[in-house]
């Protein structure tokens, strides 16, 4: 009996150990972050910027990723088809779409806006990248009409397009001064830590599914 359960102890330690050795070797989630200077991390460390704390996160629990952050300050949604298209040979599993507050901020007549993400959205889709579309919001002195107009483009791509869709970049940042640096347009270490918190449960969802059904095949 007692050399039964040596047995059987030894078994589940060399199947644990298996498990741990093909976790360890495989290889992580890419996940592309193209956006602004928001995503860029402007005024905050690099590792405080939220792509890196949403890594941070993700890997806490339990997964194996590997963040890029394709922020550059100023960017707008013109080149975002461009940008995925570079960044494609690091073979991203997802890309993050945090893009469109600087047209809104230079008037972009919101269906360019549009047809600018639909572009880069549909061009993620053909090369088998999912993507997070993230919807960006500006100041009602842009007019009501011109709100409205930037408002609708996000949700309705989403709906298109059927991808992950986070209503709101800065949700519960925005307009907080203990979470915005001086200028009020930018999140401090904090602020990134807030948008890192609520883009990551979106972002572990896409993950997990794609996790079980690798076991699955095994």
């Amino acid at each position: 009996m007692r050399k039964m359960m040596l047995q059987v102890g030894c078994a589940v330690f060399a199947l644990a150990a298996s498990v741990a050795f093909a976790a360890a070797g495989a290889e992580p989630i890419k996940i592309l972050f193209i956006g602004d200077s928001l995503t860029q991390g402007y005024g905050v460390r690099a590792e405080e910027a939220f792509p890196d704390v949403v890594g941070r996160l993700l890997e806490a629990r339990g997964h194996k990723v590997q963040i890029v952050n394709g922020g550059i300050s100023g960017s707008m949604t013109a080149a975002a088809d461009q940008r995925l298209r570079w960044y494609l040979k690091a073979k991203p599993a997802i890309v993050v779409f945090a893009l469109g507050s600087n047209d809104g901020l230079k008037g972009t007549p919101a269906d360019v806006i549009e047809a600018n993400l639909d572009r880069a959205i549909q061009y993620a889709k053909a090369n088998d990248v999912r993507v997070v579309l993230t919807g960006q919001k500006i100041f009602k002195n842009f007019g009501t009409d011109y709100v409205k107009a930037f408002d609708g483009v996000f949700p309705r791509l989403a709906k298109k397009h059927r991808v992950v869709f986070m209503p709101f970049l800065l949700e519960g940042v925005a307009l907080k001064a203990e979470l915005n640096q001086p200028d009020g347009r930018h999140p401090n270490a904090e602020g990134h830590k807030r948008i890192a918190e609520n883009l990551v449960k979106l972002i572990e969802a896409m993950i997990m599914p794609t996790t079980e059904s690798r076991m699955d095949k095994k």
